[in-house]
């Protein structure tokens, strides 16, 4: 069935478009209409796989890792000069790591709390910064944030402080550039992406973490990307500075 809402005309620039939620974004947003910058760092196949999806006449690769000021600013750039506009950006990008998950405060290194920090919270701010001068009067933003960042994960110290940044830094940056832009996050729980087997998690993992979700299923990144197009979307043309939970109320528990 064809989107409800369309994009036709406009660029997005989504960062870490390459797999995962950010590609469920980059073809949601190509299929609404509009042209996509797919932002990538390590995997130039998963991007090059993304944009055979997407399609060359509604996508193209800008490469770039978020966590560094300049790359940002030259991401941002580069996704503005094809088109000589910026409407929607999107930041996906992710730090995933499983040594941290369960990781006592005392075991978590100083260089795996800044990589996460850097990653989750520097890149959107990184990103917002330069993408502001560049976007047009009307123009979205939206965050991957994460119920972890709202429920206040133990087992994931590093990522839940990240992510509650992310939360305040959603609202901060709603207040700052209304009315031009609006900016809002999204929280997701447990998503059907690639951590499931590049953490190796069992059976009996996964079980619990169904029997935690109350919907009693892990999400999928379909059902991220079509929040993510909400918000972008016309029809939340008067929401600026939420934080939407989309996690199968696992925040809940």
């Amino acid at each position: 069935m064809a989107p409800s809402v369309t994009f036709a005309g406009k660029v997005a620039l989504v960062a870490g478009g390459s797999r995962g939620i950010g590609r469920a974004v980059s073809e949601a947003l190509a299929a609404a209409g509009a042209r996509v910058a797919i932002g990538y760092h390590r995997d130039r196949r998963a991007a090059s796989e993304t944009l055979a999806r997407v399609g060359p006449a509604q996508g193209f690769l800008v490469h770039g890792d978020v966590a560094r000021s300049r790359d940002a600013r030259r991401m941002v750039d580069a996704a503005w000069r094809r088109s000589k506009r910026l409407d929607i950006l999107v930041c996906s990008a992710g730090f995933s790591q499983k040594t941290l998950w369960n990781a006592p405060l005392a075991k978590i290194r100083d260089a795996d709390w800044e990589r996460v920090l850097a990653v989750e919270l520097s890149g959107p701010f990184y990103l917002a910064r330069q993408a502001a001068s560049r976007m047009r009067s009307g123009g979205a933003m939206v965050f991957i944030s994460s119920s972890a960042a709202l429920a206040g994960d133990e087992t994931l110290l590093a990522y839940s402080g990240a992510k509650a940044g992310v939360v305040g830094l959603t609202r901060a940056l709603a207040r700052s550039l209304a009315p031009k832009i609006r900016v809002n996050s999204v929280a997701p729980g447990s998503i059907a992406t690639s951590w499931i087997d590049d953490w190796k998690l069992t059976k009996k993992e996964i079980s619990a973490i169904k029997k935690m979700t109350p919907l009693g299923r892990i999400g999928t990144p379909q059902e991220l990307a079509a929040a993510v197009r909400f918000l972008a979307s016309d029809e939340a043309s008067f929401i600026t500075g939420q934080t939407l939970i989309v996690d199968g109320g696992i925040h809940l528990q």
